[in-house]
């Protein structure tokens, strides 16, 4: 079978990335034919001299002009509110003549299309289209439409839309829907939560959950006692994006050295890739000073997977108080037996079990977060025992071959029902 696996970007590390990536190279120790579509790849910062064996076809881009000079309007006049309607009227029309130029360096002996992202949806059907009608099966790890967004929940202080702004996006989304989702032959999704946004957005019953996998060869397991002493290790990870919720972290350390911890916060992740990463981050760095735990956080930017490792080994707590969907590094965390606080709205809590695979705790409370930091500290049989589950549980449930299975299934399935029309 040759099946194109198509994604945006792979700029830089991710989870997102990472599960295209995995698949490919499953496929061919399969001897299936897999082959990764993006639109920029970059070697140096996505996963160097980790995926050299897969292939990877990508493509050079220059901006059309009156983009360019939009870019420079935008700067200087932003403060008029249609201008951010008119900027992402532009954006769109760019990644769509992006996604329409992918589809014609997808192989035309190609059997299954592949896309992972919503944009990539657009090549798929642009393939459809004009090239060949064959099968596409989404992975559907996000849900990227105008009427739903993860940055719309509560704790994030979205403003709400005006009214003529809900229409407009109504309008976008049912012609988005019309031309790109509905030429969607399966729908995989990560999360239970993604399949009931997709019946009620998309109209598609019809998702089926699909897990991301874990390499857990490359995550070795640490035997831990518990935490020993008044000092604590504690890690977060990821990508800057305000869902992450860091915050309520680094006002955890603060809480706990306020009880007579000596706590350190480690972030890893890339800052930098964007203006609201850097604003991001900027925000959290001036609430370390006001809370005066500055010296007791560290952001280290992009870290290699050898420092990811180091810092999943060398850490004591794994926090995770983020409102995403997944989030692969709660799993890799706890390949190396590091015990994981989880946010009760992180969409890995469906298939993790309160007080035996994790410690939930309530979305946006770092005092909550704190008192289940303290209780790993006072209870070092609960501490061993979320290490012991938690590893437990990713080697016995998680991996990038059984998520290839899944895929496969889809693929077939797919194949079989087009031969019937």
């Amino acid at each position: 079978m040759k099946i194109a696996i198509i994604i945006r970007y792979l700029t830089r590390t991710g989870g997102a990335a990472r599960e295209a990536m995995e698949l490919c190279r499953e496929l061919e120790k399969r001897g299936e034919n897999g082959t990764v579509y993006t639109f920029a790849y970059d070697r140096e910062n996505c996963f160097p001299g980790e995926f050299g064996d897969i292939k990877i076809v990508t493509f050079h881009w220059e901006y059309p002009k009156f983009a360019t000079l939009y870019g420079r309007a935008h700067r200087a006049i932003a403060r008029f509110f249609w201008i951010p309607l008119v900027g992402t009227t532009i954006d769109r029309f760019v990644q769509n003549q992006k996604a329409k130029r992918l589809a014609f360096l997808i192989s035309k002996d190609t059997d299954v299309l592949n896309p992972h992202d919503q944009i990539s949806v657009h090549t798929a059907k642009y393939f459809k289209k004009y090239i060949r009608k064959i099968p596409s099966v989404w992975m559907m790890n996000d849900l990227d439409i105008k009427r739903w967004s993860i940055f719309d929940h509560p704790l994030l202080h979205t403003p709400r839309r005006p009214l003529i702004k809900r229409i407009i996006d109504w309008m976008r989304d049912t012609y988005e829907n019309k031309i790109f989702f509905s030429s969607q032959d399966k729908i995989g999704v990560i999360v239970a939560r993604m399949g009931r946004l997709a019946k009620k957005y998309l109209g598609r019953s019809d998702a089926v959950v699909v897990r991301s996998g874990v390499d857990v060869g490359q995550f070795v397991y640490k035997e831990r006692k518990g935490i020993q002493g008044k000092k604590i290790k504690l890690y977060c990870q990821g990508i800057f994006y305000v869902y992450r919720r860091f915050e309520d972290g680094i006002r955890a350390v603060k809480i706990l050295h306020d009880w007579g911890y000596d706590p350190h916060l480690t972030i890893t992740g890339d800052y930098g890739h964007k203006d609201t990463a850097r604003a991001y981050h900027q925000t959290l760095v001036a609430l370390c000073e006001e809370l005066e735990v500055r010296d007791r956080v560290t952001f280290t930017g992009v870290i290699s997977e050898k420092d990811l490792m180091r810092y999943y080994q060398e850490s004591d707590i794994f926090i995770f108080a983020s409102i995403q969907t997944w989030g692969i590094a709660i799993f890799e965390a706890m390949a190396t037996g590091l015990p994981v606080i989880l946010s009760k709205d992180a969409g890995a809590g469906e298939v993790l079990k309160d007080r035996k695979t994790m410690l939930l705790t309530r979305t946006g409370d770092p005092k909550d977060i704190a008192h289940k930091v303290k209780e790993l500290i006072d209870n070092p049989m609960l501490y061993q025992k979320l290490a012991r589950e938690g590893n437990t549980f990713v080697r016995n449930s998680l991996s990038w071959s059984k998520y290839t299975d899944n895929m496969l299934r889809l693929f077939e399935e797919a194949l079989k029902e087009t031969k019937k029309i």
